[in-house]
């Protein structure tokens, strides 16, 4: 577990858009055109960001494959009138590659996120994920998340 580099760059971007195509099934977005080029532009300008970017990529083996993606408690107002407490931050990307789920990866990148998150005096991590997703929903739970409300939604046949 490291903050991600410049040379991580495109690995980060591919791993959002397996996320996001992942997330498809369980009434993601389809991504567009552009969100590859949005990833790698927002991705790229926390790479200027102060020496504590909050983004962490997970290597094996010399490849990325896993990233975390936390939004820092100055940055994080959009979420924090969710709740009461804080400092609140805000957990926007965790990902590890297909081939290494189950093997440790996204508890290692969520334990190095609360180190940083605990050592920044933060007080609730909040994430949105969805909850029909037979992965997610069972690995944020073991990582001591509850949700705070739960949202359904339908959207039209063929409409994404």
């Amino acid at each position: 577990m490291r903050a991600m580099r410049g040379a991580d760059l495109d690995a980060a971007v591919g791993l959002q858009l397996e996320l996001a195509r992942w997330n498809q099934q369980f009434g993601g977005r389809v991504p567009r055109p552009s969100t590859e080029a949005n990833s790698r532009r927002i991705l790229g300008a926390r790479l200027a960001w102060p020496t504590s970017s909050w983004t962490w990529v997970a290597e094996v083996a010399g490849a990325v494959t896993g990233l975390v993606v936390v939004t820092p408690t100055e940055r994080a107002d959009r979420v924090a009138a969710s709740v009461a407490a804080g400092p609140v931050a805000y957990v926007g990307c965790l990902v590890v590659g297909a081939g290494h789920r189950g093997d440790g990866v996204g508890a290692a990148l969520v334990a190095t996120a609360h180190d940083a998150l605990d050592a920044a005096g933060v007080g609730v991590t909040l994430l949105h994920y969805y909850a029909m997703n037979p992965l997610s929903a069972p690995f944020r739970h073991r990582c001591g998340y509850r949700p705070l409300w739960t949202e359904w939604s339908r959207r039209p046949a063929g409409m994404r």
